[in-house]
C-alpha cells in the first residue's frame, strides 16, 4: 500500500517568507515625508486663502 505524502515540515525559528524590514522602513519613512510635504503645502495654501478674503 502507497504511503499518502507527508506536508514539510516548518521550522518556525527561521522564517523565509518574511521581508527585509529595513526595506520597509525606508519606504514607511518615504511615505511619511511625503504626507508631511503635502500636508505643509496645504497649510500654507490655505493660510494664503485666508489671508486673501
Amino acid at each position: 500500500m502507497e504511503q499518502e505524502p507527508t506536508a514539510p515540515q516548518l521550522n518556525h525559528t527561521q522564517s523565509t517568507a518574511s521581508p527585509p524590514t529595513d526595506t520597509i522602513g525606508s519606504w514607511k519613512h518615504i511615505v511619511v515625508d511625503n504626507i508631511d510635504k503635502e500636508y505643509d503645502l496645504l497649510v500654507e495654501y490655505l493660510h494664503v486663502s485666508a489671508e486673501k478674503t
